[in-house]
């Protein structure tokens, strides 16, 4: 479909081959899909494995980066386990509770926060 923002498929291929991911249908502004996670399998750090045990492992983005999906009821302790760990600052914190897409990097990897709105909505950018 080519709309990376919006269709999952389109997304992880567009993540892979660095295109430009442009939202064209405003999310609602309450969160009310779960929040994806893509974490490399390599990541053993504190943060990658307390948010592993908050989350439902999905399919591979690619070979060696598992997608993760976290219940919107839970993104608080998804928060409070970046806090825990000393990764981020207050604005990726805020962005995470917002259900904002953002990539967090940090060594010697990083995660990726995704929110793919498949739904309907206001149409912008288009």
């Amino acid at each position: 479909m080519s709309v990376p923002a919006h269709d999952q498929r389109d997304f992880d291929f567009a993540k892979k081959f660095n295109l430009p991911i442009l939202q064209i249908i405003e999310k609602p502004k309450t969160l009310s899909v779960p929040l994806l996670i893509q974490i490399y399998d390599e990541d053993n750090s504190e943060a990658a494995n307390g948010l592993r045990r908050l989350a439902r492992p999905k399919e591979y983005a690619t070979p060696n980066v598992r997608v993760y999906e976290v219940a919107k009821e839970k993104i608080a302790e998804v928060v409070q386990t970046l806090k825990n760990s000393k990764v981020g600052a207050l604005s990726d914190y805020l962005a995470v509770g917002a259900g904002q897409d953002f990539t967090l990097e940090f060594n010697p990897v990083g995660l990726s926060f995704i929110n793919v709105y498949e739904g309907d909505g206001k149409h912008i950018n288009s």
